[in-house]
């Protein structure tokens, strides 16, 4: 089983990479946004989680609009 671990291993870090800055980007967009709606629509009682769970909204929030402009940067200098 080790071998087989370690096998996969160097398989894995063997690949070159398959998605690039904007396609890495527009996969996360949706990724952050089940954060945001996941976040506001869990029923929390206890304070501090309540607190994460807004620190998280306004994270994501931030990211999905700086990946935004990001993408949009990057497919103009085409």
């Amino acid at each position: 089983s080790i071998l087989l671990f370690v096998t996969a291993l160097g398989l894995v870090r063997a690949q070159k990479p398959i998605v690039g800055d904007v396609l890495w980007m527009k996969a996360m967009i949706p990724h952050h946004s089940i954060a945001i709606l996941t976040s506001e629509r869990a029923d929390i009682k206890d304070p501090e989680v309540k607190q994460l769970a807004e620190d998280i909204i306004k994270a994501q929030r931030r990211e999905i609009e700086e990946m935004k402009k990001m993408i949009e940067r990057l497919q103009n200098q085409k």
